[in-house]
Order: C-alpha cells, then sequence, then structure tokens
C-alpha cells in the first residue's frame, strides 16, 4: 500500500511537471512523453492505472483551459477582429492551440500504453482495470471541443463565417483574373466578387494587406493556409462548427450572386449561369476547406449535392416571389419561367408557389381598382404560363380558383370575355394565341400538351410520351381525372368560370346584334367568320339563332337593292288597298337614300320600345320602303323601330360644315330647328314624342357639340336655340356625358341579365303557383319540377340561371329567400 501511496505521489506531481512543459506561444517546447511521468508500472500493477488514467486526463483539460484556451481567446477579448488581421491572426492562434492538444494526446496515449503494459503483469489488476484506459484521447479531444466552444467570448461561428467568405472572396477574384474564365466570356459576372458594401468588414483593415493576401490567393502558400485552418478546427473538434461556418458562407455568396444575376432578368434564364458559377468558384473553393477531411472526395460530393439543391431552392424562391411580373411579361419571360419549371422538379417549393402567387394575386389584381377585362387578360395569361411551368395543371387548379370566384362576382365578365373571344381585330399577334380570337381558331378538340389523345396512332410517340410521362403530385384533387386538367384549353377554362355555356351564348347573342344593328353597309364577313369558330365550339343548334340574325343581314342587303330598284310604277297590291295610306304610299317616289335592316324578331334578343314621332318628310320615306317591301314579300309587312338605326347628317353651322353620324332621336331632336330657331323644351318634347326629362338628356349631346345652346327664359322655363356660330362645348361634369352614353344605351338589346328575366317571364306564374302550395321549396326542387311539370313553352334553363331569374324575383319583393328555401311574401 505504501508502495501504490508513493508511486501516486511521484506520478501526481510528474504529471503536473509534464504538462506544464506543453508549448504555449512561439516558443517550442520539447515533445511530451511518458518518460517524464514516475511510478506508472507501480500504478498499473496495482490497479489504478485508470485512476492515473482519469487524472491525468482532469488536468490536461485544466491546463489546457487555464492556459491555452485562454491565451487563444486572449487574441479577440477586444472584439470582432478586422476581416484583414483576422487572416494573421487566426491560423496563427489555431497553431498554436493544435501543438499544445497534440502533446497533450501524445502524453496521454503514451500513458495509456504504459499503464496498460504494466496491467499485464498483475491478472488481477487487469481485471480490476477493464476498459477504463480505452479512448482516453477520444475523449479529451471531446472535452477540448467543449471547453473550445464555452471559453469563446465572441461567437465562434460568426467569426469562422466571416473567415471563410473572405477567402472565398479572395478565390472568386483570383478566378476571375484567370485567362479564358468567366471574364472573358458572355457570362461576365458569373464569377463576380461580392461588393465592399455586402461584406462590410473587408474595407476596415489594412489596404495592402488585403490587397497582398487577395493577390496570393492562387499561391500555394494562400492554398495551405485555408487548409491548414481548417485542418486545425477539426483537430479541435470544432469540425461541425466550421462546415457550419463555411456552409452559411457559401450559400450567403451564392445567395447575392443569385440576387444580382436575376434582377431584371426575366427574359432570360439564369439556372444554367448559376450552376456554372458553382462549378467555377464554390465546390472548387470546399475542395480546398476539404482537403484534409477524412474522406475529402466523398464529403465534397455531398457539398456539391447540398449546393445545386440550394440553388434549386433559392432560385425557386426567388422566380416564385417575381411570379406576378413574370405572368404579366409573358411570353417575354418564358425563359424564367421555364427555371421555375426546374426548380420544382427537384425541390418541395410547390406549396410556397401557390400560397405566394395566391397572394399576389388577392394583392395586386383581385380589387376594384381593376378592370374586368385587365383581370380576364391576366387570367389568360396566368394560365398560358402556367401549363409552361406545370403541363400536369395542378397548379393552375390551385391558384386559378380565387380568380374564377372574384369574376364570378363581377356582373360585366361575360360581356367582357364574349367581347375578348370575337375581337379579331388583335388576332395573329407577336406571341402563340396571342389573343384570345387565336384561342377560339384553334380546333375544338385540341388537347393540351400530353395528352393520352396527342399520340394516338403513332406507336413511337406514344413509346416517348410513355417514357416522359410523369405522375401528379400526391395532393392533387383526385375527383378530376388528370386528362381532364391537361387537356381543358383557355376557351373551356373561361366557360367554367360560370360552369355553363348558356350564359356565353345569350351573352354572344346581345353582343351580335349590337354589332349588326351598328351596321350600314351589311358587312359581316367577320362576324360570320366568328359565328362558324363558336359553332366547332358550342356546336351549330346552341347558336342556331345567330345564324338567322345574320342571314337578316344578309337578306336585308339583297331586299334593300331590290327595293330600291323597283320602278315607282310597279303593279302593287297596296293599289286596291282601302287604306289611303298605302295606296299613297304604292304610287310615292323612290325612298331615297333610306336602306333598312330587316329583323326576324323570334331569333333576334328583346328589343326596348322607345316611342319616337319621326318628321313627316322622313315617315313618308319608310311609307314608300314599306310599300316596296311589301310588293316583293306579300303578305308580310314591315314593322319599323323608328329608334335603331343611324342617320348620316350634313350640318352647316355658320362657316363650318360638320358629318356627324348619329341616332334617329338624335336627328329628331335636331330637324325641328329648320323651321324655326328656338324651342321650348315642352313644346319640342311634345313635337319629338318623348317625355321632357329624356329630351334634355338627349339634347346634351346637340349642346356638346356646340350645335345648339340650352337657355332659361324669364319664367325659369328651358330654351333651345340654334347656334349662329359653332361654340366650343361647354364645360360639363363626367357625370352628364355619362348619362349621354347610357341612354343611347337604352335602345340596344338588353344584356344578357335582363334578356334572361324577360325569357324567364313566363316561368313566374308556375314558380308562384308552386309556392302557393308549399311553405317553401329551395331551388334544386323547383329546379326539377319546372323540368317536369312545365312543357309550353319548355323549360330548358340551368340552375344557375333559375337561381339568377328568383334573386330577380327576391328583389322584386314578391318572394323571400330564408336560407336555402324560397317562399312568397307574405301580404302586408
Amino acid at each position: 500500500m505504501q508502495t501504490a501511496a508513493g508511486a501516486w505521489q511521484a506520478f501526481t506531481s510528474s504529471a503536473a511537471t509534464a504538462l506544464s512543459k506543453a508549448p504555449s506561444g512561439a516558443a517550442a517546447a520539447a515533445p511530451l512523453s511518458a518518460s517524464g511521468l514516475s511510478g506508472l508500472p507501480q500504478l498499473g500493477a496495482a490497479g489504478l492505472a485508470e485512476l492515473a488514467g482519469a487524472h491525468l486526463l482532469s488536468k490536461a483539460e485544466e491546463a489546457m483551459q487555464a492556459r491555452h484556451l485562454e491565451r487563444f481567446w486572449a487574441h479577440f477579448r477586444v472584439g470582432p477582429l478586422p476581416v484583414a488581421e483576422l487572416e494573421l491572426v487566426l491560423p496563427k492562434a489555431l497553431a498554436e492551440l493544435c501543438d499544445a492538444l497534440a502533446a497533450h494526446l501524445r502524453l496521454l496515449a503514451a500513458l495509456t500504453q504504459q499503464l496498460s503494459a504494466g496491467a499485464r503483469t498483475s491478472p488481477a489488476a487487469a481485471e480490476v482495470q477493464g476498459t477504463g484506459l480505452l479512448g482516453l484521447t477520444t475523449r479529451y479531444r471531446r472535452a477540448v471541443g467543449v471547453l473550445f466552444a464555452m471559453a469563446a467570448p465572441v461567437s465562434l461561428p460568426d467569426m469562422l463565417e466571416r473567415y471563410y467568405a473572405e477567402r472565398l472572396a479572395e478565390y472568386a477574384a483570383a478566378v476571375r483574373r484567370r485567362p479564358g474564365s468567366c471574364r472573358d466570356s458572355s457570362d461576365s459576372d458569373s464569377c463576380e466578387r461580392d461588393s465592399d458594401d455586402e461584406n462590410p468588414n473587408i474595407g476596415s483593415g489594412s489596404a495592402a494587406a488585403k490587397r497582398g493576401s487577395r493577390g496570393a490567393a492562387d499561391s500555394a502558400a494562400w492554398r495551405q493556409r485555408v487548409q491548414t485552418t481548417a485542418a486545425a478546427l477539426q483537430q479541435l473538434g470544432m469540425q461541425a462548427a466550421s462546415e457550419a461556418a463555411c456552409s452559411a458562407a457559401v450559400c450567403g455568396a451564392v445567395r447575392r450572386h443569385l440576387a444580382r444575376r436575376m434582377r431584371g432578368a426575366s427574359a432570360r434564364s439564369v439556372l444554367p449561369a448559376a450552376q456554372a458559377f458553382l462549378g467555377a468558384v464554390p465546390l472548387p473553393y470546399l475542395g480546398l476547406v476539404l482537403a484534409r477531411a477524412d474522406d475529402a472526395a466523398g464529403a465534397l460530393a455531398q457539398w456539391g449535392a447540398r449546393l445545386r439543391f440550394f440553388v434549386y431552392k433559392a432560385i425557386g424562391g426567388l422566380r416564385i416571389s417575381q411570379l406576378f411580373d413574370l405572368v404579366v411579361d409573358y411570353p417575354e419571360s418564358r425563359p424564367a419561367l421555364q427555371d421555375v419549371a426546374v426548380c420544382l422538379r427537384h425541390t418541395s417549393l410547390h406549396g410556397v408557389f401557390t400560397a405566394r402567387f395566391r397572394a399576389a394575386i388577392q394583392q395586386r389584381l383581385l380589387h376594384a381598382g381593376a378592370a374586368t377585362s385587365d383581370i380576364i387578360a391576366q387570367y389568360v395569361a396566368t394560365i398560358r404560363a402556367l401549363r409552361d411551368v406545370d403541363p400536369s395543371g395542378v397548379l393552375l387548379e390551385a391558384v386559378g380558383d380565387p380568380i374564377k370566384a372574384y369574376l364570378r362576382g363581377r356582373r360585366d365578365t361575360i360581356r367582357c370575355i364574349v367581347a375578348s373571344l370575337t375581337d379579331d381585330a388583335q388576332s395573329g399577334g407577336a406571341g402563340a394565341g396571342e389573343s384570345l380570337f387565336d384561342e377560339l381558331a384553334r380546333p375544338a378538340d385540341a388537347e393540351g400538351e400530353g395528352s393520352d389523345a396527342e399520340y394516338e396512332g403513332d406507336e413511337l410517340a406514344a413509346a416517348a410520351a410513355a417514357a416522359a410521362w410523369q405522375p401528379d403530385p400526391v395532393d392533387v384533387d383526385a375527383r378530376r381525372p388528370a386528362r381532364a386538367r391537361r387537356s381543358a384549353d383557355i376557351i373551356s377554362m373561361l366557360v367554367a368560370i360560370y360552369g355553363s355555356k348558356e350564359l356565353f351564348i345569350a351573352e354572344y347573342r346581345v353582343m351580335l346584334a349590337d354589332k349588326l344593328l351598328a351596321k350600314a353597309d351589311y358587312d359581316c364577313s367577320r362576324e360570320v367568320r366568328t359565328l362558324e369558330l363558336l359553332k366547332l365550339r358550342f356546336g351549330d343548334a346552341n347558336l342556331h339563332n345567330c345564324e338567322v340574325m345574320l342571314k337578316d343581314l344578309a337578306d336585308s342587303k339583297r331586299l334593300n337593292g331590290g327595293i330600291h330598284a323597283l320602278p315607282a310604277a310597279a303593279t302593287s297590291p297596296l293599289r286596291r288597298s282601302p287604306r289611303r295610306r298605302d295606296r299613297r304610299a304604292a304610287t310615292a317616289p323612290p325612298p331615297g337614300n333610306l336602306s333598312a335592316t330587316i329583323l326576324s324578331s323570334l331569333f333576334w334578343p328583346p328589343i326596348q320600345e322607345e316611342k319616337l314621332a319621326l318628321p313627316p318628310r322622313v315617315q313618308a320615306q319608310m311609307d314608300a320602303y314599306a310599300a316596296r317591301y311589301y310588293i316583293l314579300k306579300a303578305p308580310r309587312r314591315l314593322v319599323w323601330r323608328p329608334h335603331l338605326g343611324s342617320v348620316d347628317l350634313v350640318l352647316t353651322v355658320g362657316s363650318r360644315r360638320l358629318e356627324l353620324t348619329v341616332t334617329p332621336l338624335q336627328a329628331a331632336l335636331l330637324l325641328p330647328f329648320q323651321e324655326k330657331a328656338e324651342w321650348r323644351a315642352q313644346a319640342l318634347s311634345e313635337r319629338v314624342g318623348i317625355p321632357p326629362a329624356m329630351l334634355r338628356r338627349r339634347a346634351l349631346f346637340w349642346v356638346n357639340q356646340g350645335v345648339l345652346r340650352e337657355l332659361r327664359d324669364g319664367a325659369g322655363r328651358t330654351l333651345y336655340c340654334r347656334a349662329d356660330a359653332l361654340a366650343p362645348p361647354p364645360r360639363r361634369s363626367g357625370p352628364g356625358d355619362a348619362a349621354v352614353d347610357m341612354d343611347d344605351a337604352e335602345a340596344e338589346p338588353a344584356d344578357a341579365a335582363g334578356q334572361l328575366q324577360q325569357e324567364m317571364a313566363v316561368y313566374e306564374q308556375f314558380v308562384m303557383g308552386m309556392l302557393a302550395n308549399f311553405d317553401g321549396l329551395p331551388l334544386e326542387r323547383i329546379h326539377n319540377m319546372l323540368k317536369m311539370f312545365v312543357s309550353e313553352p319548355p323549360y330548358d334553363k340551368s340552375a344557375e340561371q333559375l337561381a339568377a331569374f328568383l334573386g330577380g324575383l327576391v328583389a322584386d319583393e314578391k318572394l323571400v329567400l330564408e336560407g336555402s328555401l324560397y317562399k312568397r311574401r307574405a301580404a302586408a
């Protein structure tokens, strides 16, 4: 026992002496070994080897913390060093720390070896010792790593990140200076170094040191310093912190590079240049940092995969934030959208894509300040753009729902869509499918890219399509087949906003009537072409009324020529008519320049009636025209709609001559001023046959033209006077002009909503009768009962149209809607 106690005392004393001789600073010390430790054989034989190892390990940790780590961190206690000074201090301090660590490790390794040898001389001691000495150096390395991090007065990750970022910037500058590098290529900024304002610590050191360091970035000494620093951190157990700092530095540089490259780069793809940048700067630099790591090749391969994924994710995120503008610029932005498509294939950014794009649409598009036509144009551009990004249609389905829901709430959506579909003025634009009319001109059965029918009859193409097939994402709506998403074209998606084509056909019928009634030359070639395209899309039966309307104009042109070609003395059945007016019209002179559009009223939309007393001279021409029509088409007669059509007027006001095309009512208002220069409003309204309130609104047109003047007499009554000279129009606010426009629209066919109310008015009595027998009925029940029991006229409306009609009855206070039940309003 005394021998073991003496050996232990000698051992502890010699261990303290040996650890004090470990190198610390620039002064080199003799290598440490177990020869400087006393009493090791006796301790091993006594079975105290494990205790001796634990003691030396504890003292080594204390020495490392008190002497070497304190000395290392003393360089950085003043605060973050400038980058140039950090480059000089950090490698040297790490080298000193590694020397001390190596000395301690050699001492522990030798101790373990000698104690194990001494323990083998005593079998009993060997059994007690067990595995206590195993892994002594590993435990020490782990302890040093913990102590190193705990003793840091500054943020170690931040310091290492600054160091690695500056070395990366120096390496990038050196690569850029190489002959044949990216500086000499068209991609001049693929190796661009981060600017000083992005790395503020660069400029705070010595300019000479900074220039010298950067100038030597290609030298063997520079490479040696970088590799030694990384190896020292690994040796100190800081490999995880080193890799995290290096990762942050490299990813930050890549992110800044991508942000610069993508600024205003919507017309080009940046993904190939980003991949080239990875191969030119970050990956070779990481090869230097990892050169002395275990399995350096495998680690570099992992880093390459991580960086490529980072590039996909960074470019995808940046492009997604620009997506609204990319859609606006489509198709010029197609290269940028291809970047998005590639990034989505390699990442899981689909949820981010949907959330951000929907938020941008909600904020920038779906608000009251955006015109309906602009929203529809953006929706069409979104469809085209997202077809490039995701041919499966899944993203479009997720993003398009808010747009469709918003458009359903706008009253003029159908009119704007139909106007765009039938406007061939912009047909054949620069981009494929530039206008909706171009989309309409495509074959109706043409299916989307990647559809099954695209490859029918071609086995090679079918095999290629099968090889390129991609499954839909797992979060796709399984209720809608993939083929339906891929094959749905733009026209079908616009029609799907309302779920029924009847509303579109009804609106087209109204719009076609507007165009045909405004024509003075009977030229309908463009309308015929549009109708034929619509018939391919929606079927002949659905557009039969429109076909009759166009035929009416062709017949009107032929009849108009025949009427004007009839001689005045032609034999007419009207000569024997008991009506004096008919006999007089049969012998009347030709109708002059009068031409008429003859409508088959059963096939045209309802036209709002408006009473108008025409001047006798004009009425005589119309009677003569009707008489000649009767000669050609007996027993048919014309029923005039005098408020429709147009009148060509030539006016002389003072020295000015005006040629205007106006409505019949506007012409009728002006012709009485040939008789006298001044009319009271009441007398003029009686002469024209319209209410005084309407007269004032209609007369504003001539007042704004400067042809008439509006005055007040002494009694405050309104007078209209003929102007002696063309006066400038009076300053009026917008609502006055808007009133004129709205009144002009009164003579046009009713819009689709008004037409629907008129067409379904015949069903009102059926609905009221149903609800008289029931307390209340839901929409579906009313719809089904009308289909079953109403046969004359046959009920052929959709549930959506019935809902709109019932909503009108609710607005008229004939029905009430309680929950989902429609009920008759109780009598007050």
